[in-house]
């Protein structure tokens, strides 16, 4: 069974996505030019939105 995104933060580990990721959170309001990566501290509830969807 897959992990949840709850669990897999829990584990304190790398968590790696693939590249429709950034493309995913540009849809959700990821400014241009902006790294995806950023997004992991400044806007968390897109970031776990992403994850489970």
């Amino acid at each position: 069974m897959a992990k949840t995104l709850t669990e897999l933060l829990a584990q304190k580990t790398p968590i790696f996505y693939d590249g429709a990721t950034g493309t995913f959170l540009q849809e959700m309001g990821l400014p241009m030019r902006q790294a995806p990566e950023s997004w992991v501290l400044e806007q968390p509830a897109n970031v776990y939105a992403g994850a489970e969807a």
